[in-house]
């Protein structure tokens, strides 16, 4: 097997992606513009979200997917894939149910114990100490503006859903969406969605957190609180400035590209001077001549 190391840009009519595989999992560049970056991996949670760290990304909250989503067209990939979030929903047996802001999301921090669980299936159950962080922060914030408090306190139970536009008061929308509330209401009712549907999971007898999946737009934009496990790959989505720092990584097996199209891609990345990497030596920037002797050096030993 070859491995390969650089970048790709893949140019579509709606927005310039730049896929590449870190660590062995596919990473796609989303959308950029002068605030942000956005780039989605596909992979179990917690791998996804260590490959994501490792880079440099933050994990996106939903405000940011949806800002992203409102400067990108409608069928653009930011819009047509669902993912995990920052956010998550906090469910206890006494029907109550806690959302938690990223700094407050305990998934993200357990995030391997919580893909165990999953794949056991079983839920994620939390700890005394947590159940009191958040009752405790939840509290401190009650009185506060929706759009700054870290936990907020959801008072409806079960399947609701919430007319888009009242995005702008609605407490929820505007706890998860803060400053976006009202500019992706705008980009939903001009795609012809007027409600959005919130998915949340049944109480047990013990406290469980999961995490909020924000669904793509032919979903209609759900909020799905409730249904979505770690135990399959799935997509989650990172944000930051800047372009990934770690290695970058394409592999080559007969379940993938022909060699054709596999030198063409070779082809572009000498042509337009990406970093190349090989058997843990790196070209940057990049020498042609040493390169094209590498790979012919490949194709020999088969």
């Amino acid at each position: 097997m070859r491995l390969l190391h650089f970048y790709l840009e893949l140019c579509t009519p709606y927005s310039v992606l730049r896929t590449v595989f870190m660590g062995g999992e596919m990473v796609t560049r989303e959308f950029q513009d002068k605030k942000m970056i956005i780039w989605r991996v596909r992979g179990f949670f917690n791998l996804a979200l260590k490959e994501l760290a490792e880079q440099g990304f933050e994990t996106a909250s939903i405000r940011d997917i949806a800002y992203a989503r409102t400067m990108s067209n409608p069928e653009s990939p930011i819009n047509t894939n669902g993912s995990w979030t920052a956010e998550a929903f906090n469910y206890f047996p006494s029907k109550k149910i806690l959302v938690a802001s990223k700094d407050y999301n305990i998934l993200l921090k357990e995030s391997d114990k919580a893909v165990e669980s999953h794949r056991a299936k079983t839920d994620f159950f939390l700890t005394d100490e947590y159940i009191e962080k958040l009752e405790t922060v939840a509290s401190e914030d009650e009185w506060k503006k929706p759009a700054e408090r870290r936990v907020f306190v959801l008072r409806e139970k079960g399947l609701f859903s919430i007319p888009v536009k009242e995005f702008a008061k609605n407490e929820l929308t505007v706890f998860l969406f803060k400053d976006m509330a009202t500019q992706y209401a705008n980009f939903l009712l001009r795609e012809g969605i007027d409600k959005v549907s919130v998915l949340l999971a049944k109480p047990k007898d013990k406290a469980f957190a999961k995490d909020l999946w924000f669904s793509r737009l032919s979903g209609g934009s759900e909020l799905d609180g409730g249904y979505y496990n770690f135990d399959q790959e799935n997509n989650l989505r990172g944000s930051g400035t800047s372009e990934p720092t770690g290695p970058i990584i394409i592999k080559k097996d007969e379940k993938q590209e022909d060699d054709e199209m596999l030198d063409k891609k070779i082809k572009l990345a000498l042509d337009r001077g990406f970093k190349f990497e090989y058997k843990g030596k790196i070209f940057f920037p990049i020498d042609k001549k040493e390169i094209i002797e590498l790979i012919e050096e490949e194709k020999n030993k088969k």
